[in-house]
């Protein structure tokens, strides 16, 4: 075969040149002169060759050849650039604007080749692979382009993790360089108009001349810009033909401006709700994998029954939330505490599997009181259903059936149901009084109550109060209601955060007396499955539960003694119901001085007392004459409107019927927010909460007055 048939191999006419350049600067510097001989390159000389070792008999082993580290690999892309530039165009336009952004910034070579004219093929290429990616601006360059979109530091200063991108102005900005590098508009038209002479005709308009962006409830425009447009305003001279030229040119490249921002600030949003699903599917995936791992250690069925707080909380654990795939050595770092978790969750399961006959039995009792307590006024003393469940014989002989019992829904007339209720709130108020009288009997008449508690059998279900002690005569019904509906009969909540003075019926509505225990996790006797029933389906328990949540206050009953007799009344057969009748008005000797006079109600002066009585001061109490007493309450409505809206927790939800009481202002906010109903009526809506803080229209605390105002004496 021929050899002039043969197509001559490919070379590169860059690097033929290169090498042409390196061999003359060989031979100009040679010594010898130029040569005569045929002028041929010199080839690079070979690395000599490492002979393998040679095991001789009796001789120790040579040893092997060390790999080579990281400093003998380091040069291993250096002749990239020495390819033809036709497959480095090839290569590089697959590459992410991004790569090619950070490869440009690697080495002068490959700098050289990618910021050449020639190369802006390669960018527009690379931009391509982007998805939705608006085309490049006719102000920025392909290179700057890329620099704007994907490089994540400050034009400024160079600092890192800058993500937002001032489109508008083509730059990026941290904190400080927009104080330094940026003016607001407010300043560039003050400027602006002391570089223009007044005219009566309408003045340029310098807003529309620049771009600006809206950081921080402030429009900021770049200092360079405005620097720029001010200086060609002063060129102008005042001349408004040349200045309306300058606003026809400013304007159009600003609106130019603000279409491409508009579509780079839609890419970016496209751009960001797609890495939040990726990031999305990420997790999703990360926690499929977690939970298979977890079936295949056996805890399939602990993590099938979880509760939507255990799912919750699962879903935001630390180690199950993170945006990253599960591998085999992740998982092996993360191990422990997933199966520490999966732990707790079988823990739960068991314990729900443990009262889960208590369960069904409050479900029950709930879905049978709920419908009948809607039509009832959220004032009256009532009991919850917990109560109903625990102290009405009706319902607590369904509670304590045997475990393996368990009931469905009941179903009767409602006139049959509203008897039943009605008979069972009964039952529960006279339940109730007398626990509340043995309370008061128990410290009043401790050797008493030690001979009733010794007689009585402690039981679950026999929560009624034991009969009294043989030689004793029964308490009759009279002397029971004249006890507990006493003005001197006042308990007081023993939970350190609250600690509020109770008079009847408030005290048994009082949340804390209901308040649901945390949850026994590993419970042994009957009672703590029973509790942690309640406080699953019923967030709340019977009142008084464990028996200390409310106490009788010695201290109180002596202090309100003192009032009722300070309102000429007898401490031994004054209701409470009289006292709030009276509307009558006290005065505090200690705290009335300095032309001031310090006046309240009844109930605050009880309280009143017992402050100063912890702090070891003897105050005296004066009433107020009829016709001070009518000054004080004259002023006293203006005085309260303010505090009755914001500060006094009085009212509840009817459509709820839930939770503790809430203010004026706090619950005309959750008939809106959670029942959609914008202005929220009394006695439709909400009302007073059986556990509020104060009557309408009597104040809860102190009240001051000018002294001036009364005629009436004050006891010193």
């Amino acid at each position: 075969m021929s050899t002039e048939n043969l197509t001559p191999l490919r070379r590169s006419s860059r690097l033929q040149a290169k090498a042409t350049s390196t061999y003359a600067e060989d031979h100009i510097s040679s010594p010898a002169g130029p040569s005569t001989a045929r002028d041929e390159p010199k080839r690079p000389a070979k690395r000599p060759r490492k002979s393998a070792s040679v095991i001789h008999d009796g001789e120790p082993k040579a040893e092997s050849a060390k790999p080579l580290g990281p400093r003998g690999r380091r040069r291993l892309l250096s002749k990239l650039v020495d390819m033809p530039l036709d497959i480095l165009f090839e290569i590089f336009g697959h590459l992410h604007p991004a790569d090619l952004l950070h490869l440009s910034r690697t080495t002068k070579a490959l700098r050289s080749v990618l910021m050449q004219r020639s190369a802006i093929t390669i960018w527009r290429n690379a931009r391509q692979n982007v998805e939705d990616l608006p085309d490049c601006p006719p102000d920025l360059s392909e290179p700057a382009y890329a620099n704007l979109l994907f490089d994540q530091h400050c034009h400024f200063c160079i600092k890192a993790r800058v993500m937002t991108a001032l489109w508008t102005c083509r730059s990026r900005a941290c904190k400080a360089c927009l104080k330094e590098h940026f003016t607001q508009l407010f300043d560039l038209l003050v400027a602006a108009s002391e570089r223009m002479s007044p005219s009566p005709h309408q003045p340029i308009k310098t807003s529309s001349m620049v771009p600006m962006e809206y950081v921080s409830n402030k429009l900021l425009i770049p200092k360079r810009v405005a620097n720029e447009l001010l200086a060609r305003i002063a060129e102008c001279k005042g001349d408004e033909v040349a200045l309306r030229e300058l606003e026809k040119e400013r304007v159009c490249a600003v609106k130019r401006l603000k279409e491409s921002a508009a579509l780079l600030t839609e890419w970016q949003i496209k751009q960001n709700h797609k890495r939040t699903m990726d990031l999305m599917e990420i997790r999703s995936r990360r926690r499929k994998q977690i939970i298979e791992r977890l079936c295949w250690l056996g805890f399939g069925e602990d993590l099938k029954w979880m509760t939507y707080d255990r799912v919750e909380q699962f879903m935001e654990h630390p180690l199950v939330k993170q945006p990253k795939e599960l591998t085999d050595r992740i998982w092996n770092n993360i191990k422990e505490p997933m199966i520490a978790f999966a732990q707790e969750a079988r823990t739960e399961r068991l314990m729900r599997e443990r009262c889960a006959h208590y369960i069904n039995r409050l479900s029950v009792v709930r879905d049978t009181v709920v419908r009948w307590l809607v039509h009832r006024p959220l004032w009256e003393p009532l009991p919850s259903i917990a109560d109903f469940s625990y102290y009405t014989p009706g319902f607590r002989h369904i509670m304590g059936t045997p475990s393996d019992t368990f009931y469905k829904a009941l179903d009767m007339p409602a006139a049959q149901l509203n008897a039943l209720l009605q008979s069972a709130v009964r039952a529960w108020r006279s339940t109730m009084a007398r626990k509340l009288y043995d309370m008061i009997v128990a410290a009043t008449e401790p050797s008493a109550a030690t001979t009733a508690v010794a007689a009585a059998t402690p039981s679950l279900w026999n929560p009624d109060p034991a009969a009294a002690p043989a030689g004793e005569a029964e308490p009759t019904v009279n002397d029971i209601v004249s006890r507990v509906c006493s003005a001197c009969t006042w308990f007081r909540c023993t939970n350190p955060g609250c600690n509020a003075l109770l008079d009847y019926p408030r005290v048994l509505a009082h949340g804390c007396a209901h308040a649901a225990p945390a949850l026994t996790l590993r419970p042994t006797t009957d009672r703590e499955d029973l509790q942690n029933a309640y406080a699953l389906v019923l967030d709340e328990q019977p009142w008084n539960f464990s028996r200390d949540k409310v106490v009788f206050d010695v201290q109180a009953a002596e202090a309100a003694a003192q009032v009722v007799r300070a309102c000429g009344r007898d401490p031994a057969c004054t209701d409470a119901s009289a006292m709030r009748q009276d509307k009558t008005r006290l005065v505090c000797s200690l705290c009335s001085k300095g032309g001031m006079t310090c006046v309240m109600s009844w109930k605050r002066a009880v309280a009143h007392l017992c402050e100063h009585a912890r702090e070891g001061r003897d105050a005296k109490l004066t009433l107020l004459s009829k016709r001070d007493t009518r000054i004080v309450l004259e002023r006293e409505p203006a005085r309260l409107l303010v505090p009755f809206g914001t500060l006094y927790r009085m009212y509840g939800c009817l459509r709820c019927r839930v939770g503790p009481p809430m203010t004026l202002s706090d619950v005309l906010d959750h008939c809106c927010d959670e029942h959609y109903v914008p202005f929220g009526v009394l006695e439709e809506d909400f009302d007073v909460h059986p556990d509020a803080e104060a009557e309408i229209g009597v104040p809860p605390n102190d009240m001051w007055y000018d002294a001036s105002l009364f005629l009436t004496p004050i006891r010193r």
